[in-house]
């Protein structure tokens, strides 16, 4: 059975009011009444507001005639719909009980079905008479809590830390909103109204507090917005799917800009997600028909000018745009399947697809901790940090790089990633990875990068820079999100848009459900970059996580997320045919124990079969939290033997050796391999690691019992005391470091 949903038209209201200063005559909207009566919504706001000030002020007309000349071209087929300012009713000073009484009574016998009542602060007292009056007089009391956001204080600076200073605590937060629903519910409302008379609200934000209202209070919820900033539209479709039950529209003429989304769009909407609205859209055709010549009209009378209109739309015989149809599949189709990741001197440069069929590998990105050669685990001081780009240098299983996280005690933390990336690009010899902490940051990490290779230019045609942008929570953009999507595309810079979902958190439980929203996630970012770019290079970034029922801690380790990152690379790959990447290596284990090891070569050999283009996570340990020189060494080992698996195997005559086989079982039953052609042709194939052990246990006692751990940490002394294999020549250190100042000077409040 189909979801109902009910529709609230604003047009005649706040739909004239937010686009032409509420100057819509009574004879215009006498020109749209005979159609309203067969368009079946569930309400039509057609007073309160500007309404009666604008009709009386400015068009000499009665208020009172509008409602009831409405009224009795509508009857009851829509319930008539007011928006009052609570004790201030339609003016901007309180009233006395005795003038709401006698209000609320004249409106309701004049024909109003719906008072919408609200209080610009949430005062609850201020809607409590006109709650009682509409309800006494048998009207249905419509309670709206009123959204709005905290203001943005700048962040505190360490000395006003150290003196105990702080920023005052959230008010609006979702207990706040949900609290004065209630207090409104007690009072006796009918209804609740989400009102965010501005359009601030996200979408997420509105599926959050749609499905807390619904799951706490027991009366119908509607939403109301606005779409000034642009995604009014996607906040609407998004308190329909969280199942609000009536959501604010506008006729096409009227819609949309800084009023409400159109009807005709949430009917398509609607229509493709199963939910009927019961809405006559052959009416709503004819309405828009005379809205369209009311709406030059009003340009001309209140604005004196011709402004442009939307094209014509009517879902019951027009299709959406072809060009809006195709844009998913044209940015697809836009994503290039074979591209480079430079690095800076071309030593590591990295094609996509790989030519032999290898997966590439890069770092741990972002993790705060290092555990060093002594085995102590701290945060990360500027020179491990140095140590740790000399010895990626000189990993062979390694191709690219991520940045680590320097602690704030030694980098400013309004600036650690510009610093960072500095020094990456000064003793990096691979492509690095970018991971901006903050949307101011983004600019002046493509400087940077720029200034490397000696301008925007060669950046664009070599990008020895590539960025990550993350969608946290799913399916949620952050200005720091689409400041990198937007910069990147500006600057040709190569993306991996990634998704970092946690199974059981903010995705579903299940490996199938997380694996849909991070593939969701992840082609939403596709379609903006290749939008903005086509044939920008992409590289499918889905990270996943899951929690632990038990103990509530994040994973990354366990089987079931491991077949979610399967899905996501087979989807990508094969589905798509765009390079993916997810995490090859990792743990959840706190040191180099058992459990890590057991963890991360179970992952890696699961996640080598797969069709993934890059496996990431060499040298993390602790859920990504921690990196290791002595674990990046060991799991260069890991990861030959992962491209051993990768490559597979050839059969044919050559490799089972069917001749010698044949010919020597014959002569001699007891025909040994060891001394044939065949062998000495190939006994050099099999991949043999570097520091395993393979000589028995009278050689490896003899030799001191070394054990893997022994040999990574000589090899790490060895590694370290060899000279380094890159450093950016000097005058384009110098220019990095001239970025440098800029970022400090802009970033650093301190």
């Amino acid at each position: 059975m189909a979801r109902n949903l009910k529709i609230r038209d604003l047009t005649l209201r706040d739909g004239q009011q937010s686009s032409f200063a509420t100057r819509m005559n009574q004879e215009q909207i006498d020109r749209c009444l005979p159609f309203y009566k067969d368009a079946n919504f569930y309400a039509m706001e057609v007073w309160g507001g500007a309404v009666p000030d604008s009709v009386m002020r400015y068009l000499n007309e009665n208020p009172w005639t509008r409602l009831e000349t409405i009224y009795k071209a509508v009857g009851d087929v829509s319930k008539l719909t007011a928006l009052s300012r609570g004790r201030n009713l339609f003016g901007y000073s309180p009233y006395t009980d005795e003038i709401i009484d006698g209000f609320c009574r004249n409106s309701i016998q004049s024909g109003l079905g719906i008072m919408r009542i609200f209080d610009a602060l949430n005062d609850v007292d201020n809607v409590k008479s006109t709650v009682k009056y509409v309800k006494q007089y048998g009207g249905i009391a419509d309670c709206a809590v009123c959204y709005t956001v905290d203001p943005k204080y700048p962040e505190l600076g360490f000395w006003a830390k150290l003196t105990g200073k702080s920023n005052p605590k959230p008010v609006f937060t979702d207990a706040y909103f949900l609290d004065k629903a209630k207090q409104m519910a007690a009072l006796g409302a009918d209804m609740i109204t989400i009102k965010d008379m501005s359009g601030l609200i996200p979408p997420r934000r509105v599926a959050t507090l749609v499905r807390l209202f619904k799951k706490n209070l027991s009366i119908p919820v509607d939403f109301h917005t606005h779409c000034t900033p642009g995604y009014g539209l996607a906040s609407v479709l998004s308190a329909i799917i969280a199942g609000v039950d009536v959501v604010d529209t506008n006729c096409w003429y009227f819609a949309e800009g800084t009023g409400a989304p159109a009807i005709e769009l949430i009917h398509v909407f609607c229509k493709k997600l199963g939910i009927e609205t019961g809405v006559n859209m052959e009416a709503v055709a004819k309405i828009n028909t005379q809205l369209r010549d009311i709406r030059k009209e009003l340009n001309q009378s209140v604005f004196g000018v011709e402004k442009p209109e939307p094209k014509a739309f009517n879902p019951l015989t027009d299709t959406l745009p072809d060009e809006i149809d195709a844009l998913f599949d044209k940015a697809i189709a836009a994503v290039p399947a074979e591209f480079t990741l430079y690095s800076p001197d071309g030593k590591h440069d990295l094609k996509f697809p790989s030519p032999d069929g290898r997966f590439y590998t890069r770092t741990c990105t972002g993790a705060p901790n290092y555990r060093n050669i002594k085995n102590e685990t701290h945060y990360i001081k500027p020179e491990e940090e140095h140590e740790w780009y000399h010895l990626t240098n000189k990993m062979e299983n390694l191709d690219y790089v991520t940045l680590p996280s320097v602690s704030g005690e030694y980098y400013p933390g309004d600036a650690i990633d510009v610093y960072v990336l500095a020094d990456a690009l000064k003793l990096s010899g691979k492509h690095i990875w970018i991971q901006p902490y903050e949307a101011d940051n983004v600019q002046f990490l493509i400087d940077m990068a720029a200034a490397a290779v000696g301008g925007y230019d060669k950046l664009r045609e070599r990008p020895i820079v590539s960025m990550i942008a993350c969608s946290v929570p799913a399916l949620t953009y952050k200005h720091m999100d689409a400041e990198i999507l937007y910069l990147s595309a500006k600057y040709g810079v190569p993306v991996q848009p990634c998704a970092l979902p946690t199974a059981g958190a903010n995705t579903p439980v299940t490996a199938q459900g997380t694996a849909f929203v991070a593939c969701a996630d992840v082609l939403a970012q596709i379609v903006m970059l290749e939008l903005l770019c086509p044939g920008l290079p992409i590289i499918a970034t889905t990270l996943l996580f899951s929690m632990d029922m038990q103990s509530t801690y994040t994973l990354q380790s366990n089987t079931e997320i491991t077949f979610a990152r399967l899905i996501c690379m087979d989807l990508f790959e094969r589905g798509y045919n765009i390079r993916a990447h997810s995490y090859g290596t990792g743990t959840d284990s706190l040191c180099l124990d058992a459990q890590n090891f057991i963890e991360r070569t179970s992952l890696i050999h699961a996640m080598a079969m797969s069709n993934a283009s890059v496996l990431g996570g060499m040298g993390q340990l602790e859920t990504a939290k921690t990196i290791s020189p002595v674990q990046l060494i060991i799991d260069n080992e890991i990861m030959g033997i992962a491209q051993r698996l990768r490559a597979g195997l050839d059969v044919n005559d050559e490799t089972i050796d069917w001749d010698e086989l044949i010919e020597g079982i014959d002569k001699d039953p007891a025909f040994s391999f060891l001394m044939s052609e065949h062998t000495f042709r190939h006994f050099e194939e099999p991949h043999r690691p570097d520091m395993f052990n393979r000589d028995g246990v009278v050689r490896w006692e003899r030799e001191g019992s070394k054990t893997l751990l022994d040999k990574a940490e000589e090899k790490y002394y060895a590694l370290m005391a060899e000279e380094a294999d890159y450093a950016l020549p000097a005058d384009k250190a110098a220019a990095v470091d001239e970025v440098l100042k800029k970022a400090h000077a802009a970033l650093v409040k301190d």
